[in-house]
C-alpha cells in the first residue's frame, strides 16, 4: 500500500474520536521494519477526552507490507475503556474481548485497538477475515523489546535528525517507496541510476491548514553516495520568480515547480527511470533545453491507468518567496482515478505540498 500521507489524515481524523497507550517505552510497540513513521506532540491535538497521557509522544507509521498504525501512552485505563464503550452506542466500536491482559475492540470495523494500562495500539485497515491473526500482531508488538523495534532502525535516527532541525511539533521519515507512486518520481531526482525507492528517506515537518497537508524537508539516504549524489542535486534549485499557487492545473496530479538551468537538469531527468519514461516521445527534453528559469513539470491522469506528462516554463514575476522546488500532489484526482469514492478524506484534505528545505 502506497498511500500513507492519506491514511495520516484518516488515522489523525480517528484520533480526534479516540486515544490512548504507552509507559516510558511505548515506542518498542513499533516494529522496526516500518517504512514512515510519524512523531506528534499528543498536545496539540486538543483530544475531547480523558485517558490519554498528553505529555508523551504520539506515533503513527507504516509497516514494510502496508499495515497502519498509531501509538500512544495512557493516563487512566479506565477513562479509556469507558470512553470506547460509549462508542459501541453509536457503532463506531465493537467485539470487546480480552486476551493476555490486553483489551481489544474494533473501530469503525476496520481498524483493531488493543490496549492494556500503559499503551494503546492501532492497526488496520483490516477486513474481518483478518480480525483473529491482526489481534495475535497486536499482542507480539505489545510484548516486544527494544531491539527488534524501530529505535533500532535507521528510519528512527533520520526521525531525530528532522525533529532536531525542524524543532517542528510533528516530523515524519518516510521511504520513497511508500509514497503514492506518481510522488516517487519528483523525490528520487537526483539519485543515481538504479536507486531503489527503498534506498531514499523523505525527511519532513507536516503541518496541516485549511484544506492542505504541508511538508517541509528535504531528501537523503543511509547510502552515502546517494545522499551526496541527492545534495548535489538539490544544489541546482533557485529560488522560484513566479507564483506557483496560482497556476496548480485541477487536472494536474503531479506538480513540479521548480526554478533551473535545463541544461544542467537534464542528465537528471534521463537517470531517473520513472520520469524518464513518462516524458520520451514528448517534446519534453527540447523544452528543458531551452528552460533557464521557472519550470513546472506537470504529471496528468490518461488512460487505462496510465500517467502522462508535460514541462511548461513560465517567466520570471514578482513573487519573493523563499520556496526552491515544490511539488504539488492532488490528493482527490489520485483517489478519483485508483480507488474513487471507496477512501474518505477527513479533514478536506485536497492537496499534499513538499518544499525542499535543507
Amino acid at each position: 500500500m502506497k498511500q500513507f500521507l492519506f491514511h495520516f489524515s484518516i488515522i489523525y481524523t480517528i484520533l480526534l474520536s479516540l486515544y490512548s497507550c504507552d509507559n516510558s517505552n511505548h515506542i518498542n510497540i513499533i516494529p522496526r521494519n516500518c517504512s514512515a513513521i510519524i512523531e506528534a506532540d499528543a498536545k496539540t491535538f486538543n483530544l475531547p477526552f480523558k485517558g490519554i497521557d498528553s505529555t508523551k509522544k504520539v506515533y503513527y507509521f507504516e509497516i514494510a507490507d502496508g499495515t497502519l498504525g498509531l501509538c500512544a501512552a495512557i493516563d487512566d485505563e479506565y477513562q479509556l475503556d469507558e470512553y470506547l464503550h460509549q462508542l459501541q452506542k453509536t457503532n463506531k466500536t465493537d467485539n470487546f474481548t480480552e486476551s493476555e491482559g490486553i483489551q481489544f475492540c474494533t473501530y469503525s470495523n476496520t481498524w483493531i485497538l488493543g490496549y492494556d494500562d500503559k499503551r494503546l495500539l492501532l492497526l488496520g485497515p483490516i477486513i474481518p477475515a483478518e480480525y483473529t491473526r491482526t489481534t495475535k500482531r497486536i499482542i507480539k508488538l505489545l510484548h516486544q523489546d527494544e531491539e527488534k523495534s524501530i529505535v533500532k532502525a535507521e528510519l528512527w535516527t533520520h526521525l531525530h535528525e528532522c525533529i532536531k532541525n525542524d524543532n517542528k511539533e510533528v516530523c515524519m521519515a518516510i521511504l520513497a517507496s511508500a509514497l503514492p507512486e506518481q510522488l516517487t518520481a519528483a523525490f528520487t531526482i537526483g539519485a543515481p541510476r538504479g536507486t531503489a525507492a527503498e534506498d531514499i528517506i523523505i525527511e519532513s515537518s507536516i503541518n496541516i491548514a485549511d484544506s492542505c497537508m504541508i511538508l517541509k524537508g528535504h531528501t537523503c539516504s543511509y547510502n552515502m553516495n546517494i545522499k551526496q549524489e541527492l545534495h548535489k542535486a538539490q544544489k541546482l534549485y533557485h529560488k522560484l520568480t513566479f507564483d506557483w499557487q496560482n497556476i496548480i492545473s485541477d487536472s494536474s496530479l503531479v506538480s513540479i515547480f521548480m526554478n533551473i538551468n535545463g541544461n544542467d537538469y537534464i542528465p537528471y531527468i534521463q537517470r531517473n527511470k520513472s520520469l524518464n519514461s513518462l516524458l520520451l516521445g514528448t517534446n519534453a527534453y527540447e523544452e528543458m533545453k531551452s528552460a533557464n528559469g521557472n519550470v513546472v513539470i506537470e504529471i496528468n491522469p490518461g488512460n487505462h491507468d496510465n500517467y502522462t506528462a508535460k514541462i511548461q516554463k513560465f517567466p520570471n514575476g514578482n513573487y519573493t518567496g523563499e520556496e526552491r522546488l515544490v511539488v504539488s500532489l492532488d490528493v482527490q484526482n489520485l483517489f478519483n482515478k485508483k480507488t474513487g469514492n471507496i477512501i474518505p478524506l477527513p479533514d478536506n484534505v485536497r492537496r499534499i505540498v513538499y518544499y525542499l528545505d535543507e
